[in-house]
C-alpha cells in the first residue's frame, strides 16, 4: 500500500472526524446488493475522496442521479453538470459547482458532502427502503443502528462494520458532534 503525503494524511483525519463520511460509507454498504456499488473498505474509500477524479466515485454519482432523475442520460462524463443543475434546481443553500468550480477542486470534505447531499435526495424520495435508511441512521433512538457504549464524558461510540470505533461526542447542553 501506497504511503500518504502530509496533505493526504491531514485530509484523511478530516474526514475521519466528519459523521457525513460514516453516514456515506454505511450507505454504500447497506445498498451495495441493491444498486450493486463496488464494495468499499473504508480506507479505500477515504482514498476515493482523496483522489480528484475517481471512476468508482463518479459512477456511483452517475447512478444515484439516475436513480433521482430516471429520465436522463447520465455517464461519468456529465454528472457534475446534471448535479448542478439538479442542486441549482432545488434552490440548494450550498452549491459548490458555483463559479464554474468542478469536482477536481474540491476539497475532500467537499466531495463527501456532495455524496451525503444527494444521499439526501434520493432519501427523500419515494423509495421506502431509502427513507427508512436515513431516518434509522440519523435518529439515535433507532433500533437498526445502536451504540455500543458510553464513557465517563457521555461520549458515545458506534461500530460500522470496519474494524474502526467511531466516538460522538456530546459537548456542553448535550449538544452532539462527529
Amino acid at each position: 500500500m501506497r504511503r500518504r503525503h502530509k496533505q493526504g494524511a491531514l485530509s484523511t483525519n478530516g474526514m475521519r472526524s466528519m459523521w457525513e463520511f460514516v453516514f456515506v460509507s454505511q450507505f454504500l454498504r447497506v445498498f451495495q446488493g441493491k444498486f450493486g456499488f463496488v464494495h468499499f473498505t473504508s480506507e479505500e474509500l477515504e482514498n476515493a475522496f482523496l483522489e480528484s477524479h475517481n471512476s468508482t466515485l463518479f459512477g456511483i454519482f452517475s447512478q444515484l442521479l439516475r436513480i433521482l432523475l430516471p429520465k436522463r442520460d447520465i455517464k461519468t462524463t456529465t454528472w457534475q453538470d446534471v448535479f448542478k443543475e439538479e442542486l441549482e434546481r432545488r434552490s440548494s443553500e450550498w452549491c459548490p459547482f458555483e463559479e464554474g468550480k468542478r469536482y477536481d477542486e474540491f476539497s475532500p470534505k467537499e466531495r463527501v458532502l456532495l455524496l451525503k447531499r444527494l444521499i439526501d435526495y434520493l432519501a427523500d424520495g419515494k423509495d421506502d427502503e431509502l427513507n427508512e435508511f436515513a431516518k434509522d441512521f440519523l435518529n439515535p433512538n433507532s433500533s437498526r443502528v445502536k451504540p455500543i457504549g458510553r464513557d465517563a464524558s457521555n461520549n458515545i461510540y458506534w461500530y460500522f462494520d470496519d474494524l474502526r470505533l467511531y466516538r460522538e461526542i456530546i459537548g456542553k447542553k448535550g449538544r452532539r458532534t462527529g
